[in-house]
């Protein structure tokens, strides 16, 4: 004999089928929401730990070519070059690169580059090295400087970003 109704139920309705799909679908939701956010994080993070590095290994470059050098004169490019007799190196930067007399020395994938320089007041001898950093991806800036002592040269002109240097006789 059929029974007439329902009295044993072995099945989920429709709304509770669309409850649980709802509820699954906001839990995947926030937890791509979560995972996007950690991931952008990281990116960032890694892209600062990167630009620090390389304006550190730019200064570490500048401080080694520049504390022993024979003649040290600050300009800018709107400037007249000083006149020097011999064998001289320029270092500035356009924006893509650290250049030594035109020459690309240091250039990192999607990072913009700037130099100043800066003789400290009252002395001839303390440089500082402004490092300014950009990067194309993520539009973070880091700057690093330092102050250097030269100790076989006396600093000629204020500041500049480009810097005119003779190496001693190696």
């Amino acid at each position: 004999m059929l029974k007439k109704g329902r009295s044993n139920s072995s099945g989920y309705t429709l709304v509770e089928v669309l409850i649980v799909l709802a509820l699954v679908g906001l839990v995947v939701g926030l937890a791509f929401g979560a995972y996007s956010f950690i991931v952008k994080g990281y990116t960032r993070g890694r892209e600062q730990v990167l630009l620090q590095q390389e304006a550190r290994a730019v200064l570490a470059f500048l401080e080694k070519e520049l504390t022993y050098s024979q003649r040290l004169a600050l300009y800018s490019s709107s400037e007249t070059p000083p006149a020097f007799e011999g064998q001289f190196r320029d270092i500035s930067s356009d924006g893509n690169a650290v250049l030594v007399n035109g020459q690309p020395i240091l250039s990192a994938d999607g990072m913009e580059y700037k130099l100043l320089f800066h003789r400290l007041e009252e002395s001839s001898t303390l440089l500082n090295i402004e490092v300014t950093l950009k990067s194309r991806t993520t539009q973070q800036t880091t700057n690093a400087s330092k102050t250097i002592k030269t100790f076989n040269a006396q600093l000629e002109g204020n500041s500049g970003n480009i810097i005119r240097y003779m190496k001693p006789s190696e």
